[in-house]
């Protein structure tokens, strides 16, 4: 029943920074900016891989000094779930359903673009969604926290219909590959990965 969900939704959690770089249509009177084609999400600055983070084998070793039993795969896997909920979240409309799955901060940017959606009577559409990659690109520790930076590479048909059917933005035959980073947090120790930035690549 997820893989059917899978045929809509992409691009979203639009924050400040990318706002205000990147041109995109308002959909409604009042309402939340969005673009339909480019997924684009900020990762702030204090969310950004400190130098050293890229050297893996030592920021695994630390990581390991809290939680022995890490390994690049199981945040790599998380990644790759996660992806596909948060674009379910948005065929859907609603994000109450991962909440648990992403930090305050961008459950409000999610819910948010749900909300844009519903406002717009528009609908969003990902067909033919395969992920070429969730590979791990940076681990670091601050402030108490673990954070984790996976390279995710995508290929999708992605576009938006009204309440009629009718598409009004992207494509429904024009595939595209999107390279993005999602960064994920926990609190030092084995605990479960919240998704805390995506940003476009």
């Amino acid at each position: 029943m997820l893989d059917l969900v899978l045929v809509g939704a992409t691009s979203f959690l639009l924050a400040r920074r990318a706002q205000r770089h990147a041109p995109q249509p308002i959909i409604d009177e009042g309402a939340r900016r969005w673009r339909a084609t480019t997924p684009i999400v900020l990762a702030p600055a204090e969310l950004h891989a400190p130098e050293g983070a890229s050297d893996l084998p030592r920021a695994i070793g630390d990581t390991r000094k809290s939680d022995r039993d890490f390994y690049p795969e199981a945040v790599e896997r998380a990644a790759a779930e996660c992806f596909r909920l948060v674009h379910t979240a948005l065929v859907m409309r609603e994000a109450g359903n991962i909440r648990s799955r992403l930090t305050p901060e961008m459950y409000a940017e999610l819910k948010g673009q749900a909300s844009a959606l519903k406002a717009a009577r528009r609908f969003r559409h990902v067909e033919r969604l395969e992920i070429d990659s969730a590979r791990l690109a940076a681990l670091w520790q601050e402030r108490g926290q673990d954070f984790a930076t996976v390279h995710v590479v995508s290929r999708l048909v992605d576009y938006t219909t009204d309440s009629a059917g009718a598409v009004v933005l992207g494509s429904k035959t024009t595939p595209t590959r999107v390279a993005q980073h999602w960064t994920f947090t926990r609190p030092m120790g084995p605990y479960a990965w919240r998704l805390a930035a995506i940003e476009q690549r």
